[in-house]
């Protein structure tokens, strides 16, 4: 047992050193081995993180609330409801996970928008239904790329940037 305890110990402290960028002796960490990951688990709950998943799916609804607030839906009041799920706690991403968000947003936004690219491509230009839906998601995923680069190019955390440089480009 002692001979897990200090192979735990030192999980926790390589664990500890690469999350918090704490380094050195934790004794605490040695005698709490067991429950290190479940407190690392209730803390990342009350600071706010959520997982990637999570967040892509709310851009990608806050993507399709967007799409509800134009016509002939004329949901008008979905369209700051989608702008705020978008920008909502944007300074704490890095900015990798900002870019995701925006390109997961464009997907949404673009993937309800467009079934008419699908039927142009497909009834209109005599193609495959599987070209027609390879081409359709193509083109939404670069159209995406216009929302993924301004909330990408967000770095709050460093001081450089403004979350409201990119609120043009993502109210258009």
């Amino acid at each position: 047992p002692s001979t897990w305890l200090i192979s735990r110990y030192w999980q926790v402290s390589w664990y500890t050193q690469w999350r918090y960028g704490v380094s050195g002796l934790h004794l605490s960490a040695l005698s709490n081995a067991m429950d290190v990951v479940d407190k690392d688990k209730e803390y990342t709950f009350f600071a706010g993180r959520r997982s990637p998943i999570v967040d892509c799916v709310v851009a990608l609804a806050a993507g399709v609330l967007t799409t509800l607030s134009a016509a002939p839906f004329s949901l008008w009041w979905l369209g700051p409801v989608s702008v705020a799920l978008v920008y909502w706690r944007i300074a704490s991403l890095t900015p990798a996970m900002a870019t995701l968000r925006g390109w997961c947003y464009g997907v949404g936004l673009f993937g309800s928008g467009t079934s008419w690219v699908f039927v142009a491509i497909h009834d209109f230009g005599g193609t495959g239904a599987l070209v027609a839906m390879f081409l359709t998601t193509l083109f939404v995923s670069v159209l995406a790329l216009f929302f993924a680069v301004p909330l990408g190019s967000i770095d709050a955390s460093r001081g450089h940037g403004s979350p409201f440089l990119a609120l043009p480009v993502c109210g258009w």
